[in-house]
C-alpha cells in the first residue's frame, strides 16, 4: 500500500501493535524503555543483557519481508520523530525541536490561495509543539524566534513572542485568547494600562509576556498609549431612558412569576451582539435604543405565555441567546416606538433527552455550546460544530443563523432534524 493512502498508517500501527504483542512474549530480553508511534521506536537497550545488532536480527526473522533499521545514539543526542533527546552531564534526558538538515521553514504563503485554515494549521502547529515540548526555558526561547520568519501573518507578532523577555513558560496548549468580558459584556473593572503581559488567566495564554505587542499597536495603528480615552463607566439610570412599558403591561408579565429585570445593566447588556461597533458603542457612547424589559423563561410553555401576552399588549419581541451576535438580530430598532422585550433563553440550557441508538438528542435553545460539548463529551457524543464563538453562543442562535463553524464543513442546518419555536401565530415546527 502506498505511503500517500489514507489507510497506510492505520495498518501500519494495526501491524505494529499486534507484533509487539508476540516479540514481547517471545524474547528473552526486552527494552526497558520502549515508545512507540506508528512504526517509528524509541527503546533504551541494555547492552549488556544483548547486542543490538542480534536483536535487530531476531525481529527480522520474524517476518522476512519487514525488515527492521536502527540508528543509536551519537555525541548523547538521538533524534526520535520531531524530538531531539540528549543526555546531559548528569546522564539525564534533556529535550530539543528536531529538524532534519533538510528543512527549509518554508510553509504555505499567506498570500496564497490555499484555504485560510490550511494556512494556519501549519503555524498553529509550530506554536503547539512549543507549548508541549518539555524545553528548557533557553531552548524555548531559542526556537521561539525562529518563527519571526513569519512576517505575512501578522497573529506572529503576538504570538511568537510569548516566550521571549524572560517571560514564563507555558505548560499546557493555546486553546483562546480572549476572555468573555473583552468578548463583548459589559466591563466589569478593567483598568487601562500598559503593559508587555496579559491580565486575565482565563485561558493560559493568561500573564504571558507580549512585548512586541504595544510596538506593533503603536506603529500599526497610529495611536499615541499615553494619552489614553478612559471608557464610559457602568450604565446608569442618567444615561438611558426609563422602561417604555404601560404599567397594565408590566403587571401582565411579572403577574407570570417569571424572572425579570427593568434595571438599566440588564437591558444595555442584551441591546447589542458582538461587532466592532457595538463594542465601540459600549466603551465610548450610548445605544439608541435598548429593551424595556428583559425574561428568563425557563421553558417551551412560559416563552407561549410571554409570546401570547405581547401579541395582544402589541410589544416587540426579540430573542437574547449567548449575545455573540455579528448580524444585528439583536439590536433594538431605534425608530420602535413600542415596548421590546428582550426574551433571555440561558435559562433553557438542557440536554432534555438523547437517542443513542440514533444518535439524536434534544435539547433546549438556551444552552451554550460549550456546556453542549461538554454534557455530551461526559456520554461519548459531539455535535461536530464549532464555531470560533461557540465557548458563549447558543445552539438556538446557532440555528436561527443557520451558522457555520471554522472547518468550513456543512453549516449547523444540516444537523437539525426538528425545531419546535413560537410565535404571535401560533407553534411552528
Amino acid at each position: 500500500m502506498a505511503m500517500g493512502n489514507s489507510l497506510s498508517s492505520f495498518i501500519a500501527n494495526l501491524f505494529m501493535s499486534k507484533f509487539e504483542t508476540k516479540v514481547k512474549d517471545k524474547f528473552e530480553y526486552f527494552p526497558r524503555v520502549w515508545f512507540r508511534y506508528v512504526d517509528d521506536i524509541f527503546a533504551v537497550f541494555n547492552t549488556k543483557a544483548i547486542s543490538l545488532d542480534n536483536f535487530v536480527a531476531k525481529l527480522n526473522n520474524r517476518f522476512p519481508t519487514i525488515k527492521f533499521t536502527y540508528e543509536v545514539e551519537h555525541n548523547e543526542q538521538l533524534p526520535f520523530l520531531d524530538v531531539l533527546v540528549i543526555r546531559n552531564s548528569e546522564n539525564k534526558l534533556e529535550f530539543d525541536v528536531y529538524r532534519k538538515e533538510t528543512a527549509t521553514l518554508r510553509y504555505i504563503p499567506n498570500d496564497s490561495h490555499h484555504p485560510f485554515q490550511h494556512k494556519m494549521a501549519s503555524f498553529n502547529f509550530l506554536i503547539r509543539r512549543l507549548l508541549n515540548f518539555p524545553l528548557s526555558k533557553e531552548r524555548n526561547v531559542t526556537n521561539s524566534r525562529q518563527l519571526d520568519a513569519f512576517e505575512s501573518l501578522e497573529i506572529i507578532k503576538c504570538n511568537n513572542s510569548m516566550n521571549k523577555d524572560n517571560g514564563p513558560i507555558p505548560t499546557s496548549p493555546l486553546f483562546a485568547l480572549i476572555n468573555k468580558d473583552s468578548y463583548g459584556s459589559v466591563n466589569r473593572g478593567n483598568k487601562f494600562g500598559i503593559n508587555s503581559a496579559t491580565k486575565r488567566t482565563t485561558y493560559p495564554i493568561g500573564e504571558l509576556r507580549l512585548p512586541h505587542l504595544v510596538d506593533w499597536v503603536t506603529c500599526t495603528l497610529n495611536v499615541d498609549l499615553s494619552k489614553p480615552i478612559n471608557p464610559k463607566g457602568y450604565p446608569t439610570d442618567k444615561d438611558y431612558p426609563k422602561p417604555n412599558i404601560s404599567i397594565e403591561n408590566l403587571k401582565r408579565l411579572t403577574s407570570l412569576e417569571i424572572p425579570y429585570s427593568i434595571e438599566v445593566i440588564d437591558r444595555v447588556v442584551r441591546a447589542h451582539g458582538q461587532t466592532l461597533h457595538d463594542i465601540f458603542t459600549l466603551r465610548n457612547g450610548e445605544f439608541k435604543r435598548i429593551p424595556d424589559i428583559v425574561l428568563w423563561p425557563r421553558c417551551h410553555d412560559e416563552v407561549v405565555k410571554i409570546v401570547n401576552i405581547a401579541n395582544e399588549g402589541n410589544i416587540v419581541v426579540i430573542p437574547f441567546g449567548g449575545g455573540t451576535a455579528v448580524s444585528g438580530a439583536v439590536e433594538c430598532p431605534v425608530e420602535e416606538s413600542r415596548s421590546i422585550i428582550s426574551l433571555d433563553t440561558s435559562q433553557m440550557n438542557k440536554i432534555l433527552w438523547l437517542d443513542k441508538q440514533n444518535l439524536v438528542a434534544c435539547c433546549e435553545s438556551g444552552i451554550i455550546g460549550q456546556d453542549l460539548e461538554r454534557e455530551l463529551g461526559k456520554l461519548g457524543f459531539t455535535t461536530g460544530h464549532e464555531p470560533d464563538s461557540y465557548e458563549f453562543s447558543s445552539l438556538g442562535g446557532w440555528v436561527a443563523t443557520r451558522a457555520s463553524d471554522y472547518s468550513g464543513l456543512k453549516p449547523i442546518t444540516s444537523r437539525v432534524i426538528n425545531t419546535e419555536s413560537y410565535k404571535s401565530t401560533g407553534t411552528a415546527e
